[in-house]
């Protein structure tokens, strides 16, 4: 009757699961923050991490890569780096931006996280700062943020580079500006989006491939505005997520979600309020339906620091269609579509008195699902034999992957419990 289960399991197809669960990455005494991540290639994840190490008083920056359950397959550690953001490149490899002491970072590393270059960049007043990188076309890339290094204030820079990293073109723009997001766009050039501290208005500006401002717009209302997180649509407008300041008093905000059309003019503004104190939006991708998903915080208070992980998808006018908040997790900084239709979010959990660096996998709903059960159509089992993983080995049972129980009638049954 072994035999007989073994041969039926082995004639079954492998059916894909629509994972779903959290996992967090962290070390005692320190404060761990979930930077961005995105799926890989392989249909698993990177995670980019900064870790503020209270016991040794040492700020790294942290690589993880995991399989398409989240787990743990490598970590990297990059020492006096703050890292601020990442991407996998062409190559499989990948390329992360971030702050090296009073310099811009840019560090390549291969498809393992092992450094093949670092390159250091404007280094010689503290404020330069960097928030985005992206490989572009030709296989360079692109940076934006802040530099006191190009003129005489925080103004906002995009820094071209090459393959290896050398510079090829660096250019202000806005004095008193910092430059959050940029994409390239269809045309090869660059949409950024960010704020002014000095006027608080938001801004989109586009340039063409060699850095040349096409057109600029500023968007302004009440007190204070940011743009955070910028994408092209696929009607060759713009979407931007951010926050608008209701209150300065206590410092709250409501979540602003503004859509353009191909010049930055706008189409529609939509205000979205948790009714928590405060709300702002870090991350917006238009999604494969044609409306958007959004991450980052409700609740959301700096003293003391607070907030809930806020999942956002609305239809492509930006109405929303539902929202979802999780256990203990603090704030989303990313949010990517998956390919299984669901989302990978990075961002921070807090677990007793630790903030630990988290990875969210969620359904298409945004739901967290805790077990799928996959039975042949035969319902009724005998004794059960044994339980199986996929390579034919014996196991007790783990979580988070497909497992076989065979019983002594010959049924086989295949299930999968996600944590």
């Amino acid at each position: 009757m072994i035999k007989k289960g073994l041969l039926i399991l082995l004639c079954l197809p492998i059916i894909g699961f629509g994972q779903s669960w959290i996992k967090t990455f962290g070390d005692t005494w320190s404060f761990d923050e979930g930077i961005a991540a995105q799926q890989t290639s392989d249909s698993g994840y990177i995670l980019l991490s900064t870790v503020d190490d209270t016991l040794n008083n040492i700020d790294y920056s942290k690589l993880i890569k995991t399989n398409n359950l989240g787990d743990t397959m490598w970590t990297r550690k990059f020492f006096n780096i703050h890292g601020s953001f990442l991407q996998q490149t062409s190559d499989n490899g990948y390329i992360i931006t971030g702050r090296d002491g009073w310099s811009i970072s840019l560090i390549k590393t291969d498809s393992q996280g092992y450094l093949i270059w670092k390159k250091n960049y404007l280094g010689n007043v503290a404020e330069n700062w960097t928030n985005f990188i992206e490989e572009t076309s030709d296989g360079g890339f692109i940076m934006t943020g802040k530099s006191r290094d190009m003129g005489s204030g925080n103004d906002l820079f995009l820094f071209k580079t090459d393959s290896f990293g050398d510079s090829i073109w660096c250019y202000s723009y806005f004095p008193e500006t910092e430059g959050m997001s940029l994409k390239q766009t269809n045309d090869n050039g660059f949409i950024v989006t960010g704020h002014n501290t000095l006027d608080d208005w938001a801004f989109l500006l586009k340039t063409d491939s060699i850095g040349d401002t096409l057109w600029s717009q500023k968007y302004n209302n009440q007190i204070w505005w940011l743009g955070h997180s910028v994408q092209q649509t696929t009607d060759g407008g713009f979407i931007i997520v951010g926050a608008n300041m209701t209150d300065t008093i206590n410092m709250t905000f409501t979540l602003w979600l503004h859509k353009t059309d191909a010049l930055g003019d706008s189409v529609w503004t939509k205000f979205i309020d948790g009714s928590i104190f405060s709300e702002m939006g870090t991350s917006v991708k238009q999604t494969n339906d044609g409306g958007y998903i959004i991450t980052g915080g409700k609740g959301w208070s700096q003293f003391p620091p607070q907030s809930e992980l806020w999942l956002l998808k609305t239809d492509s006018l930006g109405d929303t269609l539902w929202t979802k908040t999780y256990n203990n997790a603090f704030f989303g900084s990313t949010v990517n579509q998956t390919i299984d239709g669901g989302y990978i979010i990075s961002g921070n959990r807090k677990l007793g008195n630790d903030f630990d660096a988290c990875l969210i996998k969620t359904d298409g709903n945004g739901n967290l699902t805790s077990m799928f059960n996959i039975s042949l159509p035969n319902t009724t089992k005998g004794r059960l034999l044994k339980v199986i993983d996929v390579l034919g080995r014996e196991t007790k049972g783990k979580k988070n992957q497909p497992l076989f129980y065979i019983y002594d009638d010959g049924t086989v049954e295949k299930r999968i419990v996600i944590e």
